[in-house]
């Protein structure tokens, strides 16, 4: 069953989500109907559809490029961000344990480029990996969140989710489900 087909199969009450495929839990992040289509393009075909692998059809061009980095601005930012972008490997990048020393030489870099000449002087910075079970990402591409807050309201940006939250992410799942594939 592909991926499509087993979201259009999903119960209306929440499972067990350690027993949900991978794939579905990256989804049940997704905010909007329009980051859920985007995501699940680039699940059904990283390839082709990796919102951030050069050369992919989603593939938008970066603000700054470095060999190993870009940087872009967020697309979906937090509310109370003045500034948000993203730093992403140029190759797909699943797992941190893939990035060498290079790379985070070239990422120190393209902070400091974020920091001197985009604006981003103040704020904070994370990135998500491994199994969405334990963090709240919505794309299996490594990249690391770069913020600056506007600084008159709370930003809050989340690791991972509480049960509860996971079942509330589940309700939008089915929402967007409905939405995107009918």
């Amino acid at each position: 069953m592909d991926l499509r087909q087993q979201l259009l199969a999903l119960p209306e009450d929440p499972p067990d989500f350690k027993k949900l495929p991978r794939d579905i839990r990256y989804l049940m992040g997704c905010r909007s109907p329009k980051q859920f289509s985007s995501t699940l393009a680039a699940l059904v075909d990283p390839r082709k559809h990796c919102p951030f692998c050069p050369g992919s059809e989603s593939f938008k061009l970066p603000i700054e490029a470095c060999s190993h980095w870009h940087l872009r601005a967020n697309d979906f930012p937090p509310d109370g961000v003045e500034r948000a972008m993203l730093i992403v490997p140029n190759r797909h990048v699943e797992r941190v344990t893939e990035l060498d020393g290079d790379d985070w030489e070239q990422f120190g870099h393209l902070v400091r480029i974020a920091v001197t000449k985009h604006g981003v002087d103040a704020g904070g910075f994370m990135g998500r990996f491994g199994d969405p079970l334990l963090h709240s990402g919505t794309i299996p591409h490594f990249h690391i969140n770069l913020m600056k807050p506007t600084g008159n309201e709370a930003v809050r940006f989340t690791l991972s989710k509480a049960s509860e939250d996971r079942e509330k992410n589940y309700r939008r799942l089915l929402l967007h489900v409905k939405e995107v594939l009918g």
